[in-house]
């Protein structure tokens, strides 16, 4: 029987906590703000573009995914959804 992985974001309030604690965010994508970037792995990241803050907890945040591949970073965007 085969058993499969699934990955997780959590909240990202946990994933902000990380990126503060250690991350290196001089290698991202071009335009974007070291405090719209959250870095997960070298070649995996995290781009907010906004926050909304007041009764919701926790608060919420709108962004997308980017990967770096041959040294590019690209944004991942679902097909079903306008660019």
């Amino acid at each position: 029987m085969r058993s499969f992985a699934s990955f997780g974001i959590g909240p990202l309030g946990s994933i902000s906590i990380q990126h503060t604690i250690g991350s290196d965010d001089s290698d991202r994508p071009a335009g974007i703000s070291s405090d719209a970037w959250i870095r997960l792995q070298d070649t995996v990241g995290i781009v907010i573009t906004s926050r909304q803050t007041g009764t919701t907890l926790p608060p919420r945040a709108t962004g997308y995914f980017v990967v770096k591949h041959d040294g590019v970073w690209l944004k991942l965007a679902d097909d079903a959804m306008p660019a």
